[in-house]
């Protein structure tokens, strides 16, 4: 937090209108100085009692940066986010937005953020509830425990219950393609060819006398 109370925020490239007064509006604005390289140290010193970045693509925002202490947020002037490191984002509590979110924010839309972070499963994005779901599927977590963290306790039990069932037959469908791709190779397979009858030696028949 500075002086004036208001939370920093390391403003990485600078931005379109209205974004910049939207931004000193709510926060005290670092501006990463243009001459300094784009590398993970570099952006963690810069980033030191921030509480927020505003990144782009070029930006690596990975272990290094998503654990400098305070920070809460990577915002992403993209529409994807390839150059953060979201396990590390989790792992560290940061939250990483990009330009979708970030729009519903300013159009104060809030209700919309969960649909859009569903719908966004292609840029990688994922909500908790969807998260905890991934989770408790493939072993990670017990399902208790996730449904103990969850928002929506009954929604996130239906949900789950769900990819529970399609995991299962997902299974299912998987061995049936095994089996099925195994017959089809068996089927493939040329007959032996038959061993050749071994050869029987003529017979002579014997004349009286011999």
């Amino acid at each position: 937090m500075s002086t004036s109370g208001k939370p920093r925020v390391l403003l990485m490239h600078p931005i379109l209108d209205p974004g910049p007064a939207i931004l000193a509006e709510a926060a005290e604005v670092i501006t990463y100085p243009a001459d300094r390289p784009l590398d993970e140290a570099s952006i963690r010193q810069a980033a030191e009692g921030c509480v927020g970045i505003v990144s782009q693509l070029m930006d690596p925002i990975r272990e290094t940066v998503l654990s400098t202490p305070g920070l809460k947020i990577v915002s992403n002037v993209a529409v994807g986010f390839d150059n953060i490191d979201v396990p590390a984002a989790t792992a560290h509590k940061v939250m990483v937005t990009n330009t979708r979110i970030a729009d519903l924010i300013r159009e104060n839309q809030p209700e919309a953020i969960t649909d859009a972070i569903e719908e966004g499963s292609f840029f990688d994005m994922q909500s908790f509830s969807t998260a905890l779901i991934d989770l408790v599927v493939s072993g990670q977590v017990e399902q208790e425990v996730a449904a103990n963290a969850a928002t929506n306790r009954h929604d996130f039990l239906v949900t789950l219950e769900r990819a529970l069932k399609q995991q299962k037959a997902d299974v299912v469908a998987a061995e049936r393609q095994a089996k099925a791709e195994e017959e089809q190779a068996r089927e493939a397979q040329p007959e032996p060819e038959p061993e050749p009858e071994p050869e029987v030696p003529a017979l002579r028949l014997a004349k009286a006398g011999d």
